[in-house]
This record gives C-alpha cells, structure tokens and sequence, in this order.
C-alpha cells in the first residue's frame, strides 16, 4: 500500500526543497537557479508545488509550470527531485494524481517529457491517461569548434543582450518560437526579473535596430568542457537566408573560447529543417525523450 502524502508547501521551505532537490537530481538535472524559479515565478503560487513525503521524509518534489506561456496553452509537469529510496513507480502515479487534480480550467493540458535516464516507461504515463505528442533529441558534438565563421552580410552585426534591447529580444523569441510546440516563451517581465541572474550568454543577430536572430548558451556546470546550446532562433520572414547556421556557429565559437570542446542541444523531431542543420554540423542523436499530454475529458 502506497503511503505517500502531500504536504502544503510553504514558502519558507524553498532552501530546503532546493537542497533536497540538488541531492536527488532527475535528468535533465536543472541547474539550481532554475530550479528557484520553478518553484516561483513559473507557478502562480505554492499550491502548484507537488512536496511529496513517506511519514516524515520528504521522497520527492514536482511542479506545475502554470504560468509558462506555450502554443498549446499547457501546464508542464517537471519532477524536479526523488529519492533513491522511494519507489519510482508509487510516487510517479501520486504525482500524477495530484497534477491532474490542480490543473486550473485555465489550462488545455499538462505536458510531461520522459527524458532519458528518468525511471520510469511510457507504459505507466498512457495507464494515467497520458498520450505521446511528440519527440526530443538529445544530440552531441563531440569535435572541437575548427569551422571559419562567417562574415556578416552588409547592415547585420552582433549585439549583446542588454536592459536596452530586452523588449525587443522577447519579441524575436515569441515571433520565431510560435508555432513551436516545444518551446516555452517567458513573459517579458519575467526576463526582466531574471535578466540579471541569468547564468547563461545570449547573442543577437541584428539587421539595422531589429533583432532577427538569437542564440543563448552555457558551459555546463557539471562537465566544464561541454557548452550546451540553449536556444537558436530565427524570425520568419527571415528564415532561409543561413541564419540558423551563423547563429550555431556562433554558439559554438563563443562556448570555444570558454574551452568548451564538445557541445550539446535539443530539438524536436518534427523541426526537421533544424534537425538537418545540427547532423550537417556534426550532432549526433544520443537518446530521444517523448513528449506526453493529458487533455481532461480524452
């Protein structure tokens, strides 16, 4: 009999759910500050913290993200810690449980991502009414950065990202990402509010004033010679024209110089022209995570 209970999460709790959280990592083992974040300005409140224990020990800790903007209106379950002492399987239907019971009517669905390495199978997720939407790959490169970047065209430059252009590198990440189901876009006030913590670099591509193209990346804090490709971006009327590869060379180039020699990213199956783009460039699919949604009443 599964004895498992939730327990109010308060907000004076953070520093311990975090740290419990850094003891117990889940793939795709978020850094600690986004781990702060989920448990507050991407949920509307405490009560979409999942803080799971067995008697007095806490075994688990999962989070809503109601407050998440996405083309599919979705919450996205993130299960951000567990323990090795826990059974798996019990505390996955708990949590799950729990997420569909506070999925506010504001929301279409919840979206959870079976990354590699996570203890559990598809099987379970479609018994508690879950059904895939669709897949991640995880690639890698793992030689150097040796490629020539390339000159801009005439009127184009880099820029950094500063207070100044914020507003504007928000509409470029909401216009290029728009009709990706994957990708999450922040509000601009929480890019305000995270805009000087941010641990990760991020580039724009300019043509006059106007930001075309972005890319955001970081070393990983786990292997200091890998650098991870957050984002690449490309508004449409822009697309075609080789962008996406400057920006990825540039990425790449710029994770080179903090000695990053093997380089990591994530695209979805269906973005097939990005997909062709990474293998070109000498990513290779390494593990693939499917993607599963719960729509009530199906």
């Amino acid at each position: 009999m599964c004895s498992l209970i939730r327990k109010t999460f308060a907000p004076s709790a953070k520093s311990d759910v975090v740290e419990f959280c850094a003891r117990n990592p889940l793939p795709p083992f978020h850094p600690l500050q986004r781990i702060e974040r989920f448990l507050g300005a991407l949920t509307t409140g405490p009560t979409f913290v999942i803080d799971l224990f067995d008697g007095s020990r806490r075994v688990a800790v999962a989070v809503l993200l109601d407050n998440l903007p996405n083309p599919l209106n979705s919450a996205c379950l993130e299960i951000i810690g567990l323990s090795q002492s826990t059974n798996p399987v019990d505390t996955l239907n708990v949590i799950l449980l729990e997420a569909k019971k506070m999925l506010p009517r504001s929301k279409n669905c919840i979206e959870f991502v079976l990354y590699a390495g996570l203890p559990w199978k598809i099987d379970q997720l479609e018994e508690n009414g879950f059904r895939e939407s669709y897949r991640l790959f995880d690639m890698i490169r793992s030689q150097p950065f040796k490629e020539h970047l390339s000159v801009l065209p005439a009127g184009y430059e880099w820029a950094s990202v500063a207070s100044a252009n914020l507003a504007q590198y928000h509409v470029a990440i909401a216009r290029a990402f728009a009709n990706n189901l994957e990708t999450s876009v922040p509000t601009l006030e929480e890019m305000k509010l995270n805009f000087s913590a941010a641990k990760n670099k991020a580039l724009l591509l300019l043509h006059g004033s106007e930001v075309i193209g972005f890319t955001s990346f970081f070393m990983l804090p786990t292997d200091p010679c890998t650098g991870e490709i957050n984002t690449i971006g490309v508004i449409p009327e822009m697309r075609g024209r080789g962008f996406g590869r400057l920006l990825l060379m540039k990425a790449m180039d710029s994770l080179a110089k903090d000695c990053g020699s093997s380089y990591k990213l994530t695209v979805a199956a269906q973005n097939t022209e990005a997909l062709k783009l990474y293998i070109q460039s000498a990513f290779a699919i390494v593990s693939e995570a499917p993607s599963l949604r719960f729509v009530p009443g199906q």
